[in-house]
């Protein structure tokens, strides 16, 4: 049973003011569907004028609905006690020349990323690091935010367009920075490019660099292009990924909730049906207004084989990437040769009339990725009742819709590779995305 990662939406909500008189308050939820169908559920609860959190909630003052169903919570847990803790952040900035647009967003967000932490009774400092191919600054940390905004108000965007960038070794520099005794250390990576690794410009590689960080206690979120690479490197050190092409102002408010969030709560979803859905959580905050998240459910997929490479993650080609609904992860068949006999099934809860299939059947990381590896040719398609049918698909990087030829329901359908368009230097097939159309 694979499990869909981490899939959230942070909104602010106003309260209603309580019989008390209490100030309009804002309410921010985090949603997270690792353990499906366990959900978890990370909150940040503070008053809107004031910006301080609200501390000293209870299990009764919270409630949740998915889809509109009312779902029981099984796991409290006061993440803070409104005590102050230190923290140490530290920004390493790629400053080549694309990154104009970022570098201007994160000044300007700056101000509601520190009142956040300044609600949460949190005891930051900030500190500064930039680099293209070489480490550019290196600011000590600081507490006074119109410093902070000034250090990054004068970085000198410049040059690129060579990619990658130099991201590791200022991720190696920035273990050199004195941290205060007892504090939570966060990395926080904002760049629009890949990053060199084991090469003439570093000799460094990112999972035992990640490692490293994870073993000094210290968590990284990159704030960048929708690679694996950044994916991975903020779950080895439990940190989180945010897409840089997303809104920054949300990504900012995104991040500053993760860090101070007070409240944890979990429920197991009574939807839980491994159907690869997007489902919609509201949490209710007595006396504190509301907030809504998202997340996807999982999949129940099994597949014949998997391929695991050296210094990646065990999981980088895993089932899962079949219906991550990213285009620059795939799963990988792991079996000599070129894959043929290999396979991936999907099962369903109840059985499902398909209308059509919709498969990206080669890694469409990009056109060079792409060419590299072999892409599926011909395939099986079994169903339940033993009957199958045969889909040619063409070698081209994009979607590819098949057709199903039948009008009865099936527990689940298989998958087979039959043929394959052979890669220009890798002889393993590679399958992208996999989604399905029903009939009503």
């Amino acid at each position: 049973l694979i499990a869909i990662g981490l899939a959230f939406m942070s909104i602010q909500n106003c309260g209603q003011k309580n019989n008390n008189a209490l100030s309009k308050n804002s309410v921010k939820a985090l949603a997270k569907a690792e353990n499906f169908p366990e959900i978890e559920l990370i909150l940040n609860v503070s008053d809107v004028v004031s910006g301080e959190g609200i501390y000293g909630l209870s299990l009764p003052n919270f409630a949740v609905t998915e889809d509109g169903g009312v779902q029981k919570i099984t796991a409290f847990v006061a993440k803070a006690e409104g005590k102050v803790v230190p923290i140490d952040i530290v920004f390493l900035f790629d400053e080549t020349g694309s990154m104009g647009d970022e570098i201007n967003a994160v000044r300007d967000n700056v101000l509601m990323f520190t009142n956040i932490l300044k609600g949460s009774k949190m005891d930051f400092r900030l500190a500064l690091i930039t680099f293209s191919d070489n480490i550019e600054m290196k600011y000590q940390f600081t507490s006074d935010v119109d410093e902070f905004k000034q250090r990054i108000s004068s970085i000198a965007v410049s040059g690129g367009g060579d990619e990658p960038e130099n991201a590791l070794e200022a991720l190696n520099s920035a273990l050199q920075f004195k941290f205060k005794e007892n504090a939570k250390v966060v990395f926080i990576l904002i760049t629009d490019a890949p990053y060199h690794q084991r090469d003439a410009v570093t000799k460094l590689s990112m999972l035992p660099l990640a490692k490293k960080i994870k073993l000094e206690g210290i968590q990284i979120y990159p704030i960048a292009v929708n690679l694996e690479q950044y994916v991975w490197m903020a779950r080895e050190t439990d940190g989180t990924y945010f897409d840089i092409l997303k809104d920054f102002s949300l990504i900012i408010e995104q991040l500053a909730v993760g860090l101070t969030a007070q409240y944890s709560l979990k429920y197991v979803s009574t939807k839980p049906s491994f159907d690869n859905t997007r489902r919609n959580v509201e949490i209710a905050v007595e006396r504190y207004g509301k907030a809504d998240a998202s997340y996807k459910s999982a999949s129940n997929i099994m597949v014949s084989s998997q391929l695991i490479e050296r210094n990646r993650p065990s999981d980088a080609y895993k089932a899962e990437n079949l219906v991550d609904g990213n285009t620059t992860t795939a799963w990988v068949e792991g079996a000599d040769g070129a894959g043929i006999g290999e396979w991936v099934k999907f099962g369903f809860d109840t059985p499902k009339n398909i209308k059509a299939i919709k498969i990206l059947a080669g890694y469409a990381k990009t056109e060079k990725v792409y060419m590299t590896n072999n892409r599926v040719k011909k395939l099986k398609i079994i169903f339940s009742d033993e009957r199958y049918q045969i889909a040619d698909l063409k070698d081209v990087n994009n979607f590819q819709r098949i057709l199903i030829d039948r009008d009865s329901p099936t527990k689940f359908i298989k998958l087979e590779i039959l043929e394959v368009y052979k890669g220009s230097k890798f002889n393993d097939t590679c399958i992208s995305e996999i989604d399905f159309e029903f009939k009503e």
